[in-house]
C-alpha cells in the first residue's frame, strides 16, 4: 500500500517540475500557444520514457487493484484500462490527470478571470 501512495505523490512532484520547466519555457513561447502544447505534449512523452528507465523494478510490478478503471481512448491514454496497476501506472495516470486539470484551467478560470483583471487594472491606469 505505500507504493500506491509513492505512486501518487511521484506524479505529483512529477507535475510539479514538469510546470517549473513550463513556466522557464513559457517566455520562449509567448508567440503562438500552439508550440507551447506541442512542446509541453512531447516533454510529457519523453519525460515519461525516462522515467520509466529510472524507476525501481518493483515500481514496474502490477499489484493493485484499479478503483479508477476506465475504457476506452481515455482509460488508454492515462493507462488506467486494465484492472491492475503498477506504481509506474499511477504515477503516469496522476501525471496526466494533472496535465489535463491544469490544462481546463488555463483554457477556462484563468481565461476568463485573468481578462477581467487585465482590463480592470488598464482602466484604472487611464
Amino acid at each position: 500500500m505505500d507504493l500506491f501512495f509513492y505512486g501518487i505523490g511521484a506524479g505529483i512532484v512529477a507535475f510539479l517540475a514538469l510546470l517549473r520547466v513550463h513556466k522557464i519555457l513559457f517566455k520562449l513561447f509567448e508567440i503562438n500557444p500552439l508550440l507551447d502544447l506541442g512542446v509541453g505534449y512531447i516533454l510529457y512523452h519523453v519525460f515519461a520514457d525516462k522515467l520509466y528507465s529510472a524507476v525501481p523494478q518493483a515500481w514496474q510490478i502490477k499489484q493493485f487493484e484499479n478503483p479508477l478503471q476506465i475504457d476506452g481512448s481515455i482509460g488508454f491514454i492515462l493507462h488506467l484500462d486494465k484492472p491492475q496497476l503498477s506504481a509506474f501506472d499511477l504515477t503516469t495516470a496522476t501525471l496526466g490527470l494533472c496535465i489535463i486539470g491544469h490544462f481546463v484551467y488555463v483554457f477556462t478560470f484563468k481565461k476568463f478571470f485573468g481578462e477581467k483583471e487585465d482590463v480592470q487594472e488598464h482602466e484604472q491606469e487611464e
